[in-house]
């Protein structure tokens, strides 16, 4: 189903054998409502694939966190900074800044292996949402 339907109308001949026509967009009040409607399905599940992304980010990065206290497992958290704007964050929670190491486990030290697992969980909530965006713009051509 198109979402702009209508059409256009040609009409006419003048006495002096000129002729001349009129063109008229049919259906453009139903079709700025239809836009109105797209628009906001649009915004909202643009909102939803930015949330969508952090949750996926968030479990993931759960499960491939290396666990020995479980501290950093339970420091890992989504946080919504704007309508579609998230964050996702790491901590070990262990106290100060002087026992904080997400980092060292993501990144290693030079007496630690690298165990990544933001940087994974964070490709594959990407490809999620790049899957999800190609979707929505794919739904939204079809209009």
């Amino acid at each position: 189903m198109a979402l702009i339907s209508g059409g256009a109308r040609a009409t006419g001949r003048s006495a002096l054998g000129s002729t001349f026509g009129n063109v008229t967009v049919l259906g453009v009040k139903e079709a700025i409502a239809k836009l109105g409607a797209v628009a906001q399905a649009a915004y909202r599940r643009l909102g939803y694939i930015a949330y969508s992304g952090a949750q996926t980010m968030e479990s993931e990065a759960k499960v491939l966190v290396p666990v020995a206290s479980g501290a950093l497992q339970g420091g890992i958290r989504k946080s919504k900074l704007g309508l579609y704007e998230w964050q996702v964050t790491a901590s070990s929670g262990d106290g100060g800044a002087d026992k904080e190491y997400a980092g060292y486990v993501e990144y290693g030290t030079s007496n630690m292996e690298a165990r990544p697992y933001f940087r994974p969980a964070a490709s594959i909530a990407a490809e999620k949402m790049r899957r999800e965006l190609a979707l929505l713009a794919a739904t939204l051509g079809r209009m």
